[in-house]
């Protein structure tokens, strides 16, 4: 079930008042930091950015609070953004009657991230703590892609097991309930990925 991925899962923390930047296509830069947690190889996904820049952490705090996304769903400002979309086909009989063992799946994600454009000023003490920090972000941010990827398997394996046309497509408005309580659950568990490390800077650096 999908709900009992809310302990393992992940999205972005933080509210903020200012306007958003426009999130860009990821960086190669970007590409690379999010690598080491296998997100940037995923073909149903697409990475996106907003650059950051600072001297100091403070400094880069305050460019994260400014540029930093919005929710669709909630509108509130998070540091990073993961969001799903499914959708579905099947082939009909010589009926034109749906056939519901042909039912298939797609999902598309996008995720958006801080791209911090350069490391000049920050001392190595710094940089450990911005590295750190991303790290939190995109594994909570992960788990929120395997919210979504559990979701497209339960919400295909439930349309082919329909036993008629109105049963399968019931299925769907269903399952995106389902996965989007779970991820608002494992949000309000972690405090939008804060109890999971996701804070910068950390408090004393």
């Amino acid at each position: 079930m999908i709900l009992s991925l809310t302990a393992v899962a992940v999205a972005a923390a933080l509210a903020g008042q200012t306007p958003e930047a426009d999130p860009a296509p990821a960086s190669a830069r970007l590409v690379e930091a999010a690598r080491g947690a296998g997100l940037a190889d995923r073909p149903d996904l697409a990475l996106q950015g907003y650059e950051v820049e600072g001297r100091s952490p403070r400094s880069l705090r305050d460019s994260i609070d400014r540029r930093r996304p919005r929710s669709q769903a909630s509108g509130e400002r998070h540091d990073a953004r993961t969001q799903w979309s499914y959708r579905t086909r099947w082939r009909n009989g010589p009926d034109g009657q749906c056939i519901p063992a042909t039912a298939t799946v797609i999902l598309t994600l996008t995720m958006v991230l801080p791209d911090l454009a350069s490391r000049e000023g920050l001392s190595s003490r710094e940089q450990a703590d911005w590295d750190r920090y991303f790290a939190a972000l995109v594994a909570h941010e992960g788990n929120h892609v395997r919210i979504a990827v559990a979701g497209q398997e339960q919400m295909q394996t439930a349309m082919r097991a329909s036993a008629t046309c109105e049963a399968m497509t019931a299925v769907v408005g269903a399952t995106n309930a389902e996965v989007r309580a779970a991820s608002e659950t494992y949000d309000s568990q972690t405090d939008h990925g804060r109890r999971e490390g996701a804070v910068y800077p950390r408090p004393g650096v």
